[in-house]
């Protein structure tokens, strides 16, 4: 019994080793990373909710370029379908300040929109911008999938681009800020996406869904 209790006594003290050398290993110092010597670029969707015709999907679109290699020359949008009126890429970036405001601070022309593609020249010295885009879904994009791609230039000559989607637009439609009042526009249609008051809904009774 002696042996057997020497025996996990000696073993207790090596693993009790092992743990304290473990523990006294130095921890490897955390370097930065290095950031890319070139022209870099990303983009995200910030809108939530399904994709319905006539409404706005939103992107942020962000490029940088190191300065010693450059400054940005102009940023473009191409959508696989041609957005409709209304669509439009930010010519100015965003930062937020302390209050949780957006500031906006001009970096180029306001953008201009020819068939598919939508494009922002910058006109102030800047190596990193993130601008918004709008994308107002058409008619042509029902029922069938849109894509972006995103692309940035450098006075240097440089490109970078970046690809988001397919996304999927809805078949359905929606209809918003209907206002119901009582003993007046009380009668709602779904189908119609319509609301009728007592004069109106003469014709349209067998509509009403509610």
């Amino acid at each position: 019994m002696k042996r057997i209790y020497s025996y996990f006594g000696c073993a207790s003290i090596l693993v009790l080793l092992v743990v304290l050398l473990n523990g006294c290993k130095k921890e490897k110092a955390y370097a930065l990373p290095v950031a890319k010597d070139a022209l870099q670029n990303d983009a995200i969707k910030r809108s939530l909710g399904p994709n319905i015709v006539g409404q706005v999907i939103e992107f942020a679109y962000a490029m940088a370029i190191p300065k010693t290699k450059g400054k940005l020359a102009s940023a473009e949008v191409e959508a696989s379908i041609a957005g409709a009126t209304g669509t439009f890429l930010e010519h100015r970036s965003f930062f937020t300040n302390q209050s949780g405001v957006d500031v906006p601070v001009t970096v180029g022309s306001p953008s201009v929109t020819s068939g598919t593609k939508t494009t922002v020249t910058f006109t102030v010295d800047t190596s990193a911008a993130t601008l918004r885009f709008y994308y107002v879904i058409p008619e042509a994009a029902r029922s069938k999938t849109v894509s972006f791609t995103f692309t940035v230039r450098s006075n240097n000559g440089e490109t970078a681009t970046y690809s988001l989607g397919p996304y999927t637009i809805a078949k359905m439609d929606m209809s918003r800020n209907r206002t119901v009042s009582d003993g007046n526009a009380m009668y709602i249609s779904i189908g119609d996406t319509a609301i009728y008051n007592s004069s109106t809904v003469v014709g349209n009774e067998a509509k009403v869904d509610l």
